[in-house]
């Protein structure tokens, strides 16, 4: 898991998910984001890279449901995510319900999704 401002004049900030996360790795991305959004401002986009991502654990994608809420609740404009697998995109789909997310859209490549989030 890695996050960082990707674009602070456009106020995109990337999470980067390798699959292999734990709870505890959730929420250490939750801590992270909220320092990445304090930094930038709101409302603020999201650039999701989940290429590596095969499956979550239940108890992660428990604490990814909850994190999708938080961010709702700290000003997310947009979320862009670029999946790797039809599995991924299931589950996926599945948190995005379970979490009430309406602000997310899914990409093949990398590009497409960041050029997503530059459109005004």
């Amino acid at each position: 898991m890695a996050v960082r401002v990707l674009d602070p004049t456009s106020r995109i900030v990337e999470l980067v998910w390798t699959g292999r996360e734990t709870p505890d790795d959730v929420e250490a991305a939750n801590r992270q984001l909220k320092s990445a959004v304090e930094q930038i401002g709101t409302p603020f986009d999201l650039l999701v890279d989940m290429r590596t991502v095969v499956a979550w654990s239940q108890e992660t994608k428990s604490a990814v449901i909850e994190h999708q809420r938080l961010l709702l609740g700290w000003g997310l404009r947009r979320a862009s995510v670029v999946v790797g697998s039809a599995i991924t995109k299931m589950q996926l789909n599945g948190v995005k319900k379970a979490s009430r997310n309406d602000k997310e859209s899914q990409w093949l490549t990398y590009e497409e999704a960041l050029e997503f989030l530059r459109r005004p």
